[in-house]
């Protein structure tokens, strides 16, 4: 694992000196000392904004003079005070390389930060994986998992050579790049989790603190050495910044998975059903279409609900649906309603998933009793028993491997293996799901899924999910380009 501090904000100030010393406009001298190219600056010249009546030059240009007094101002104002959105003005990017798939799920959990993650649909992978520090002292569970995963990267390239000349045959349309990329897509459905990855991260300090403390009590090895990686990294650049980064007990949520009760079982708990729609705003139609009128009106909302009769719900919405285009946003009116699915799908499918974290995504644990998603490609080549007998393989693995320390068992299961999820979202994010995910260019998992939950919204919500559709059938119905 490599973790590098790709950038962070400074005052402008300094870059512009800097170029005034490259036109000989000012001497070397001039230029400050480089422990003031720090974003505390700003953070500490922003935090006395409401309370100075210095300009924002002025605050910014005290802040670089006295960086020692500007940090003990960041840790009054920002902790003593309470106001640690002041923290958000600092922010940094970071290259996390040579992580697992499993860890990127925990990473990726946080929701006010930016990721750009190494895309297995489009890269064509290599045989890297990491072996988990967990049983890395047992030398028998090493060896029989470092053989396991490079029968998997076998397998991996055999059903890549395989699916390329399926996919040429199937789609003689298609331009070799694409050909190669659907072999690619479905081929990586028996890699593990161990397989290795690399993303760019930005997030500012405030999230970071958070995401610091989050990882020192998760209990993958990996993520913690990830925390004191990052941690090494940044903590000296903003040390007024991150201050409360070592967590309690609270933070370690030991109760998940300690809850036992004796439930009988029903049809539901063995239900295969990829797409369940659990909960859903009843009147929300109305709240959407109530919360349209409000806006700007002389009407109290209460008021406007008890008469939503009167109002011509069609003409309201072809009036605030009039010129939309499929880059737009919906209003937020449509916040006011809100749709919650229970969802079962592959770790493949979940990758997608994960990365709408505006909505609320509560994940189950990985569960072979679940079974896999298998691609039709796999099936339409005749080799779906080649893959189901290495998840065999592997689930028996698994097993030992559970036994020993259930945080590294997860390693090496497959993009192929599921968990139930649940996710909850207002209309206005269940648009921009549909709009990226059930598009043509989706990968076809998570667009069958999102084809479903569009049927589903259509059928509670149908008057406002009239523009609900992925991009392409929106681009095709409205002949926008």
């Amino acid at each position: 694992m490599k973790v590098l501090l790709a950038g962070l904000n400074i005052d402008y100030d300094h870059i512009r000196k800097i170029k005034k010393l490259e036109k000989g406009e000012i001497e070397v001298n001039e230029i400050p000392d480089t422990k003031v190219f720090t974003p505390e600056t700003l953070s500490a010249a922003y935090a006395r904004i409401s309370r100075s009546p210095l300009s924002i030059e002025n605050l910014r240009e005290n802040s670089i003079n006295k960086i020692d007094n500007a940090r003990k101002s960041n840790k009054k104002i920002v902790y003593g005070m309470g106001h640690g959105s002041i923290a958000e003005h600092a922010v940094f990017n970071i290259d996390i390389i040579n992580i697992s798939r499993l860890a990127s799920e925990f990473i990726q959990k946080h929701r006010l930060v930016s990721y750009t993650e190494k895309s297995q649909r489009y890269i064509k992978l290599e045989k890297d994986f990491i072996i988990p520090e967990e049983i890395k002292d047992n030398n028998d569970l090493v060896d029989e998992f470092t053989s396991l995963i490079q029968r998997e990267n076998k397998l991996y390239n055999y059903f890549y050579d395989q699916l390329k000349i399926y996919f040429k045959n199937k789609y003689s349309e298609l331009s070799k790049r694409e050909v190669e990329g659907k072999a690619k897509e479905d081929s990586r459905y028996i890699l593990s989790l161990a397989t290795t990855s690399q993303m760019g991260m930005t997030i500012n300090a405030r999230n970071l603190e958070y995401m610091l403390k989050l990882f020192q009590a998760n209990p993958l090895f990996e993520i913690q050495e990830l925390g004191e990686k990052i941690n090494g990294i940044v903590k000296d650049k903003v040390p007024s910044l991150i201050v409360f980064d070592e967590p309690k007990d609270y933070d370690y949520k030991n109760w998940r998975g300690r809850f036992e009760y004796d439930f009988n079982k029903s049809l539901e708990d063995n239900d295969y059903e990829h797409v369940k729609l659990i909960d859903y705003t009843e009147n929300g139609e109305d709240q959407i279409v109530a919360g349209l009128v409000y806006q700007n009106s002389d009407y109290s909302f209460d008021n406007i609900l008890k008469n939503i009769n009167k109002i011509d719900k069609k003409e309201v919405l072809n009036k605030v649906f009039k010129g939309i285009d499929f880059y737009h946003s919906v209003d937020r009116a449509f916040e006011l309603a809100s749709a919650q699915f229970e969802f079962l799908l592959s770790s493949s499918a979940f990758a997608q998933l994960k990365r709408h974290r505006l909505s609320t995504i509560l994940k189950g644990a990985y569960n072979i009793n679940w079974s896999v998603t298998v691609p039709s490609s796999i099936e339409a080549i005749g080799e779906e028993e080649k893959f189901m007998d290495m998840i065999k393989k592997i689930e028996q693995f698994y097993r030992k491997v559970k036994t020993y320390d259930e945080n590294a068992a997860d390693y090496i299961l497959t993009n192929s293996h599921r968990r139930k999820v649940i996710m909850k979202a207002n209309m206005r994010e269940w648009y921009h799901f549909i709009r990226l995910r059930a598009d043509e260019h989706a990968q076809w998992e998570i667009r069958a899924l999102a084809k479903r939950v569009e049927e589903k919204l259509k059928e509670i919500f149908p008057n406002v999910s009239e523009y609900l559709m992925g991009k392409d059938d929106f681009i095709e119905k409205f002949n926008k380009m």
